[in-house]
């Protein structure tokens, strides 16, 4: 690492960094919403308190995750605007459509979190129902809004320039391309994978404890349904996206399935092995002979290898030197090409570079312009096997859901309990393969990752900010678990912080704190609340009967 690109490898190490700690709590908060949207839904049909006491319990976990994520999105702003200006630049007009999307849902997507959340105990159960699947829909729709960027940034194809602006005529353009919705389906399935899982983990623990039996069961009986349909979610849209890169992104494909050549026959499905870039081939290899077709649906025959394309990039790059008129190859436009030589050149020495032939300039240039093989490879196979190892489990829990939910496989539960960071790995590999396998490049094929960067000189600075992140993360993470731990420790059946002032009107208090109510109403005080909060009217004395209805005899003094 020479000392001129040392800033910007800090800044990209802080820029993964960040992404990868906030998008440990962005996928959970759609997983979680969509568990508690089931369970109020459940409730408001039924009218079963413990529903109820569930959602209302798992709405408080995810008004934490949710503010957390939303903490830790606002450094990667911070850092765009003074790391990445000239992307900010060169995406203007991209980005400016996308944001204003998001700015416009921020404030209904608060109301509506907060709703569902401090304000339970003024709410009936049917709006809590109806608040709480539009706020997903809002969530959802904010979560397109960012992958549509980030599959233009994967296939830019879609737009055109004019003058070197990028022009977007609808942004409709960007929502309903292919990868946006191939990203979209994915990345939604992962994320409802991981909210299943996070409640396997606890109502786990329940279960082992002899705890909470009644919540445990029916946040179980949810999971099981939600974790199975999104594993299989996850395959399909897996697979559809795998099929698309290989057709927008043959670069990428190669990269994560380490295809180094072309053969004569149908290339096999790289099962293991352990890839090496200057020698460009797979030792230790474990393959199965001719299913490489299968993630490439609708192509007949191997698909081009990293060698091959790597040499269609060496005839452009010549070509281009001798003045004539060249095409871009596999997405890579020829103006990029040339853009990316004099960073290869300064990384090369100038003084051996200038030793070079035109043929060595070409190919070398070309190699710089494929992704890292070694990296992109292996977080596919850990993508992958923990999708697989998910879909195992979740299929075997959905076909003994009924036993599972009673608590009468604890060996199950027990693996599922420690199964639950699967999907994170799952969702971090996936991001890794995504953006390491997109290198050098930011804008595919057309802007590299060091024409973005505008940190160059400044490196004391990137280290003092790598170190400052470290920092806030590290704090914010303390002050998460600790605010968990007091969830988790309070339980699904007394008070807590994060609840709305009025918490008794979805679930039972702590013992001495249903008995000082109790006493209340009993002294005929009732009368008043009801008087002045017309929406507690709900069927008189037998409502109130109902929710605090003591399970156990209150002890006399």
């Amino acid at each position: 690492m020479t000392p001129d690109f040392l800033p910007q490898y800090l800044a990209r190490w802080q820029f993964g960094m960040s992404l990868s700690f906030h998008f440990l709590f962005v996928p959970l908060s759609l997983g979680l919403l969509l568990g508690i949207n089931i369970l109020q839904t459940a409730h408001a049909m039924s009218r079963r308190l413990t529903l109820a006491r569930a959602a209302a319990f798992w709405s408080r976990i995810l008004l934490l995750v949710w503010a957390t994520g939303m903490i830790t999105g606002y450094p990667l702003r911070w850092q765009l605007s003074d790391h990445w200006a000239y992307y900010l630049h060169e995406a203007e007009p991209v980005l400016t459509r996308v944001f204003a999307i998001e700015g416009a849902i921020l404030w209904p997507m608060i109301l509506a979190m907060l709703a569902i959340t401090w304000l339970r105990g003024w709410l009936a159960s049917p709006v809590l129902a109806l608040i709480g699947w539009l706020l997903l829909a809002v969530m959802s729709v904010q979560a397109w809004t960012i992958l549509s960027v980030n599959a233009w940034m994967q296939n830019p194809g879609q737009l055109t320039q004019i003058q070197g602006r990028w022009q977007v005529q609808s942004v409709w353009q960007l929502l309903l391309s292919e990868m946006a919705l191939h990203k979209l389906t994915h990345t939604l399935a992962a994320a409802m994978l991981s909210g299943a899982f996070f409640i396997f983990a606890l109502a786990g623990l329940w279960q082992r404890l002899r705890r909470h039996a009644s919540v445990a069961r029916v946040s179980v009986g949810v999971a099981v349904w939600i974790g199975f349909g999104a594993a299989l979610a996850v395959l399909l849209s897996g697979h559809m996206s795998a099929s698309g890169v290989a057709k927008l992104q043959p670069l990428k494909f190669a990269a994560f399935e380490a295809h180094w050549r072309n053969g004569q026959v149908d290339a096999p499905l790289v099962l293991w092995a352990r890839p090496e870039d200057e020698a460009r081939i797979n030792r230790d290899e474990l393959a199965i002979a001719g299913l490489m077709g299968l993630l490439i649906e609708g192509q007949e025959g191997s698909p081009a290898g990293l060698d091959e394309l790597a040499q269609e990039l060496a005839w452009l790059e010549l070509a281009q030197q001798s003045g004539g008129k060249v095409e871009g190859v596999a997405g890579i436009t020829p103006q990029a090409l040339q853009a990316l030589r004099p960073v290869v050149a300064q990384r090369y020495g100038l003084e051996k570079w200038a030793t070079l032939s035109a043929a060595e300039r070409a190919q070398a240039v070309a190699q710089a312009a494929a992704p890292p093989v070694a990296v992109t490879f292996y977080a596919f196979r850990a993508m992958v096997a923990s999708g697989l190892i998910c879909l195992a489990l979740t299929a075997l829990a959905f076909l003994r859901r009924r036993r599972l939910r009673e608590g009468r496989l604890p060996g199950l539960m027990r693996a599922l309990v420690w199964a639950a960071p699967l999907p994170w790995i799952a969702i971090l590999c996936g991001w890794v393969v995504a953006e390491v396998g997109r290198q050098p490049w930011v804008i595919y094929g057309r802007f590299s990752v060091h024409q973005a960067a505008s940190i160059m000189h400044s490196t004391r600075g990137g280290e003092l900010n790598l170190l400052q992140m470290s920092l806030a993360g590290a704090a914010i993470s303390s002050v998460f678990i600790v605010a968990l731990r007091s969830i988790l420790l309070a339980g699904p059946d007394r008070a807590h912080w994060l609840d709305a002032r009025h918490l008794w009107a979805t679930a039972p208090a702590a013992t001495n704190f249903r008995a000082h109510v109790r006493r209340w109403l009993d002294a005929g005080a009732w009368r008043t609340l009801l008087r002045h909060a017309p929406g507690w009217r709900r069927r008189g004395r037998a409502w109130q009967d109902t929710v605090f209805r003591p399970r156990v005899q209150l002890r006399r003094r």
